[in-house]
């Protein structure tokens, strides 16, 4: 009787288990489905090799002019600001970018032709909208985990939130900044091209110009961000 007990139970617990393991690959299985029927190709974009390299040059372009600014004084923060003054004018560019390498340390147009080569590079043949993409961004960071195996104090990690939304505003600038580009070329046939190549060469510079007004955004907000980080704290 016993031993009839012991199989009944075996047997029972063998169907459980089993009927378990399949609810378990179902469920999995549903949920890759899922997974896989929402991945749009924005999402796959910013899950790509190309693309997080883009982003790593971005992050060390804005890191370099965001050390470089920190430790301007008054006066050459003025400087600064009157330099990106004259950038956006073709009669002024080429010496402002002169002084303002000089005063940066680097050169920064160098840093911005990587990017842009980069940009082009990494865009050329996407098709989604700058919604698609913004949406691809944020459902990428929500998924990634980070762990930290020490303590951050507030002021840090405000500080360490500033950049992370100073780099993802470059990241629209350089989106932007394709998307113009793209469109003046798209915008005239190659014979237009050919004749009226200074149409195309001033809408590419208009192109520049708005560029280098969301960059300077760019470090304006996050400079004013950390000013605020640095006050909650006091």
């Amino acid at each position: 009787m016993k031993t009839k007990r012991l199989i009944l139970a075996l047997t029972t617990w063998t169907v459980v288990i089993v009927m378990s393991l399949h609810s378990c690959q179902t469920d999995s299985g549903y949920d890759n489905v899922i997974q896989e029927n929402n991945l749009t190709e924005a999402d796959l974009f910013v899950a790509s090799e190309a693309y997080k390299n883009l982003e790593k040059e971005i992050k060390k372009n804005l890191r370099r002019r965001k050390n470089a600014i920190d430790k301007f004084s008054k006066e050459e923060k003025k400087q600064y600001q009157q330099l990106r003054k004259k950038l956006s004018k073709s009669d002024t560019r080429v010496e402002a970018q002169i002084q303002l390498n000089i005063l940066l340390g680097y050169d920064e147009e160098a840093s911005y032709d990587r990017i842009d080569s980069l940009v082009w590079k990494v865009y050329k043949g996407t098709n989604f909208t700058r919604l698609e993409l913004i949406r691809a961004r944020q459902k990428r960071q929500m998924n990634q985990i980070t762990i930290s195996t020490r303590d951050t104090d507030s002021e840090q990690r405000c500080i360490d939130d500033c950049n992370k939304n100073a780099t993802d505003a470059d990241m629209e600038c350089q989106h932007t900044y394709y998307a113009e580009i793209q469109y003046a070329e798209n915008s005239m046939s190659d014979w237009e091209k050919l004749m009226y190549p200074e149409r195309l060469e001033y809408l590419k510079e208009l192109a520049r110009n708005s560029r280098d007004e969301c960059v300077k955004q760019v470090d304006k907000d996050r400079e004013d961000c950390v000013k605020n980080c640095c006050k909650k704290t006091t």
